[in-house]
């Protein structure tokens, strides 16, 4: 008799990820939109997948030359805020964009060759992690870019926890901050998070971001 498990079987299992799925997601959804609370006048603006495209058009067929992935929006996607009332195509200074960016699977790998990847490379489920980063997109001078077109998607990110870059091709400072979900069990924590990146986003881009 074969071990392996019967197509009934694997389906459940499918059907329970689902349902496993939804339920994550919700709360990513909540931990987001409660670290924007704790800032004030930040409005949605804007969010990008970043391990694959976004899904695709409803006109779009997404079994042609598409990833799988993509249907799979939030392994690794940030969420993007801006005051209200802040112009889209144009900076000013002192003004600054909010980043929050999640990854469900640090695990996962791009391939080098522009491949699909692969899951059944990547480094087990208990050995990677689930981690959210704030960032804050500083701006020090005017200028009429747009904020993802002209600013966010050409300047690179701080690569690791409590990293800050003064950007030289724009009048720009980005600070990160890194916070693993599993460390994030109730809204005291995520607020207690959010806090320690104030503090610390404050010193070290010299202004208040409370």
């Amino acid at each position: 008799m074969s071990d392996e498990p019967t197509l009934d079987v694997a389906l459940a299992d499918v059907r329970k990820a689902y349902r496993l799925l939804w339920c994550y997601q919700k709360r990513v959804f909540d931990i987001v939109k409660l670290v924007a609370a704790e800032f004030e006048d930040m409005a949605f603006y804007n969010w990008r997948t970043l391990h694959a495209g976004p899904p695709s058009r409803s006109d779009t067929n997404p079994m042609s030359g598409r990833s799988t992935w993509e249907m799979l929006p939030m392994v690794k996607v940030s969420y993007l805020f801006l005051p209200g009332g802040t112009n889209h195509n144009a900076t000013v200074a002192g003004q600054w964009m909010l980043e929050v960016l999640v990854e469900s699977d640090r695990g996962f790998v791009d391939t080098e060759d522009g491949s699909e990847p692969d899951p059944a490379i990547f480094v087990s489920p208990e050995n990677a992690a689930s981690t959210i980063s704030i960032f804050a997109w500083y701006c020090r001078g005017e200028t009429s870019k747009n904020w993802v077109g002209g600013v966010w998607k050409v300047l690179p990110w701080p690569e690791g926890d409590a990293v800050k870059i003064d950007h030289a091709d724009l009048p720009f400072a980005t600070f990160r901050r890194d916070f693993n979900l599993a460390a994030l069990p109730d809204k005291d924590a995520v607020r207690a998070a959010v806090a320690s990146f104030q503090a610390t986003a404050s010193e070290a881009l010299g202004v208040n971001l409370a």
